[in-house]
Formats: C-alpha cells, sequence, structure tokens
C-alpha cells in the first residue's frame, strides 16, 4: 500500500507493520470498503507505548496464541494490509484466503473476502480452527512454545493442516514454499 494511502487512512508504521492510531478517525466516511472494522480491536495493541489505562493492565497480547497482535503480522505478512490483493493462486484480501477455504469458514459470496472485515473475521475463524485442529491432533502440542505453536498454525495456514498432520507436525518436512513463507514471520513472532 502506497504511502500516501497509509497516510490519508490514519495509518503509521511502527516496526514496519501499519497501525491506526486513532479509534475514532473518519475511515467509514471516507472508505466506504472499511465500512464495520473494528479498528480498536485490531490496531491499538500494537502500540509500544500506550497511554490507554485500559491497555496497560492486560496481559501481554504476545503471549495470547491467537491475538489482534497476531493477527495484525499475518495481515501485514499477507498483504501489507492490502484489502483488494490477489495472489497469483487467487487468494483474495488481507489474510489471502483461498475460495475453497473462504467457503467452509464464511458462508458468504467470494467477491466479499475484498471486504477488510469479513475477510479478517474469517482468517480469525480459520485460525481459531487450526489451533483447536492442532491442540488435538498433535501430541506434542502441549510440550511447544507460544511460538513453536504459532509457527505450526502458520504452516497449516499456509500449506494445510491435513499436510502438515501427515508430515508428523514437521515444518521441515512441508513445501519449501511454506518453510519460506514462515520465514517472513519470524521476525514478529
Amino acid at each position: 500500500m502506497p504511502y500516501g494511502l497509509f497516510k490519508k487512512l490514519g495509518i503509521v508504521t511502527v516496526l514496519g507493520l501499519p497501525l491506526v492510531l486513532s479509534p475514532k478517525n473518519s475511515l467509514e466516511s471516507s472508505y466506504p470498503y472499511m465500512e464495520g472494522v473494528k479498528v480498536m480491536n485490531f490496531y491499538p495493541e500494537m502500540i509500544p507505548y500506550s497511554t490507554d489505562k485500559k491497555l496497560e493492565n492486560k496481559i501481554d497480547i504476545k503471549e495470547e496464541l491467537i491475538s489482534p497482535y497476531f493477527i495484525n503480522i499475518i495481515g501485514w505478512v499477507e498483504s501489507k494490509w492490502n484489502p483488494l490483493a490477489v495472489s497469483k493462486k487467487g487468494a483474495r484480501g488481507i489474510g489471502q484466503i483461498m475460495r475453497p477455504t473462504w467457503n467452509e469458514f464464511s458462508g458468504l459470496p467470494f467477491n466479499k473476502a475484498f471486504d477488510p472485515s469479513q475477510n479478517i473475521k474469517t482468517c480469525e475463524k480459520i485460525l481459531e480452527d487450526i489451533k483447536d485442529y492442532c491442540r488435538e491432533n498433535n501430541p506434542k502440542w502441549g510440550e511447544l512454545s507460544i511460538k513453536e505453536k504459532r509457527e505450526q498454525i502458520l504452516a497449516a495456514y499456509n500449506g494445510g493442516k491435513a499436510r502438515l498432520k501427515y508430515r508428523n507436525w514437521n515444518i521441515l518436512e512441508m513445501p519449501e514454499s511454506t518453510r519460506k513463507h514462515i520465514k517472513k514471520f519470524e521476525r514478529f513472532l
């Protein structure tokens, strides 16, 4: 997303991630495709020095497995938060979701994958499903660190949860494209 659009949307970058700093911005009126996006749910947790007393008392959100922090990272790495992104394979939107996965988790027409609010909600459902699948099927899940669990979730998100299980939960046995994709997340995990 070009810097000019970032600026118009009230987005700045911190540690290379885009952040909307004001929950009372005019995104909905100026950018109709942002209607329904709950800005406070996805961005302010990333602000390193918050004056918001509610955030000061929160548990470190980096310790939550599927958190606004984690979803923000996925949105940035997958599409640079471009709601109109389309991959070479046809994945759409902020979370770069493929049609079959979209159909399974959203119940909406695939053209709604370009709606940031719907894409983020669907992305979160997919991540929760993957987390539950891994927890139920990976016998070593309880022994893994948060970082290792997130890497497994990312491997399943990119390469498929059945494939990861078939490879005995060994990310090194996943396709090279999936391993390279996970490396893009390393500095944020």
